[in-house]
């Protein structure tokens, strides 16, 4: 993480071929991808919270039941996403 944060601090990066400049890059890049992805899957997972609590206000059993398996594949297919990404 130390690299991380003098990358940062650089103005000019002097001789892109070095591997270690190369693997700074790429950790800094994940890093950054997974701090976007995980403000995703929060966000998406509050989006499903409300789903949820607006579907129980539904008086009709069979389009709260069908509403109810909807949100339930969404997590499940979010869960699944989430664990195909880590690794």
């Amino acid at each position: 993480m130390n690299n991380v944060v003098q990358l940062f601090k650089q103005q000019k990066i002097v001789g892109l071929s070095d591997p270690d400049i190369i693997v700074t890059f790429a950790l800094t890049e994940l890093l950054a991808s997974h701090a976007e992805l995980t403000l995703t899957i929060k966000a998406l997972s509050g989006h499903l919270d409300a789903l949820d609590h607006i579907t129980d206000a539904l008086s009709d059993s069979d389009t709260r039941a069908r509403f109810k398996q909807e949100a339930r594949r969404s997590r499940e297919s979010l869960a699944n996403a989430v664990l195909e990404l880590s690794r």
